[in-house]
């Protein structure tokens, strides 16, 4: 082979070696860059702390990946293999939707229902139009949807609100009734669920009002009977029921329920009265915690409101006044007041009170209404809010019943 022969066998042998190894480089690069394929989520349901599999295709042991389940809560990845992860559900995690992030690419993955459910609630049930009769504290098994009697209260009035404190295992109450002179009369209850012991605490006559625990403090909107003077936002010492006044925030009508929202440090109320014409009027009304500035949105008239917070969003249910129709499952804009309609659910109840539990996407509610032969008919209500299938257990007609706790 002459020099010219070799010279141009030999280029082209290095031109091929530069080709081969920049196609090979390419290749290498574009799989390190490519999301998994074929992801799949071994369990369709787990626990808190439970580890899980998410199998695939093309996970790289040296790279990383982000899981997100919903309410961005991030989970601890264990293991990364070329087919699977290994993670641990993160505490607080509730049901829905599990995303997968891998080199600033997100993609959903599938979903997961978390199972640490209740197993029973612990509620306040006391006879209807009763001022003297003791209140039953019961047990409702949700396997089998019967309640059985733990407990009992003497001598209370009753229950307008309450507000319960998980670490400490107690809920407080504040009952109210007339007088025998027509005045307006209130005290706090405070149920030690632990011990099952009990005590009492009296509070201003002639005033609403509507607890609701933030953090440790038990607070409380605080409204006159006449509305003659301004609502005060107060803080009740658990220990003896003193009161401090933290805010007055303007002439309120009375005070229907309240919530609190810990992503805006804000109290969420509704208020309403009647107008000349017999309508409800009803506000939404904002309280920020940090520097007890106040917002009043107008709502829809002749509707019957009631406002929850949960995992960060505000909510509430929309009945017409009447109770005859559709009432409806909404979300309010935090900042401005307005509705946007989730679902719609037929023929429920006004709602008495609502229970969350924090792991969970679900709300526990009693609702109850009059009958035509004017007894309370009582319902304990369970809607799932990823799907919004709605559960019903009838309760026991002529009592009402207040939930304390989950379980």
């Amino acid at each position: 082979m002459d020099n010219l022969a070799f010279k141009k066998l030999l280029n082209f042998l290095i031109i091929f070696v530069i080709i081969t190894s920049c196609s090979s480089n390419d290749s290498s690069e574009q799989q390190q860059n490519e999301f998994p394929t074929n992801i799949e989520i071994a369990s369709q349901s787990a626990e808190i702390g439970e580890i899980i599999t998410i199998n695939g295709n093309g996970f790289l042991p040296n790279e990383t990946y982000t899981v997100t389940f919903t309410q961005n809560k991030i989970a601890e990845i264990i293991e990364i293999s070329s087919n699977y992860l290994s993670v641990e559900v993160p505490e607080n995690a509730i049901s829905g939707l599990i995303t997968l992030t891998f080199n600033n690419q997100t993609e959903p993955i599938g979903t997961i229902e978390i199972v640490n459910e209740p197993t029973k609630l612990i509620a306040f049930k006391e006879l209807e139009n009763s001022t003297t009769s003791p209140i039953d504290v019961i047990e409702f098994d949700f396997s089998t949807n019967q309640e059985n009697q733990i407990s009992q209260i003497s001598n209370t009035a009753p229950i307008r609100s309450t507000a319960y404190f998980e670490n400490e295992d107690q809920v407080f109450a504040v009952t109210g009734s007339e007088n025998q002179i027509g005045e307006y009369t209130s005290k706090l209850v405070n149920y030690n669920l632990t011990t099952q012991n009990s005590q009492t605490y009296d509070l201003d006559n002639s005033s609403y009002y509507m607890l609701i625990s933030v953090s440790n403090q038990l607070l409380a909107l605080k409204t006159p009977e006449n509305q003659s003077s301004q609502t005060e936002l107060i803080e009740l010492n658990k220990s003896n029921g003193q009161e401090t006044i933290l805010s007055q925030i303007g002439i309120l009508n009375p005070i229907r329920n309240i919530s609190y929202d810990s992503s805006t440090n804000s109290l969420f109320a509704i208020s309403n009265t009647e107008n000349q014409n017999g309508d409800f009027v009803n506000q939404l009304v904002k309280v920020n915690l940090s520097d007890y500035s106040t917002n009043s949105f107008t709502l829809e008239e002749s509707k019957s409101y009631f406002v929850f917070s949960i995992n960060s969003g505000l909510f509430g249910f929309k009945a017409p006044e009447n109770l005859i129709g559709t009432t409806e499952l909404i979300e309010f804009n935090k900042n401005t007041g307005t509705e946007n309609t989730l679902e719609n659910l037929d023929n429920l109840f006004p709602i008495r009170n609502i229970f969350h539990k924090n792991n969970q996407n679900k709300i526990y509610a009693i609702s109850d209404r009059e009958n035509q032969n004017g007894d309370v008919e009582t319902k304990l209500l369970i809607l799932n809010l990823n799907d919004f299938n709605l559960e019903t257990t009838q309760l026991d007609n002529t009592f009402f019943y207040t939930i304390a706790k989950i379980e």
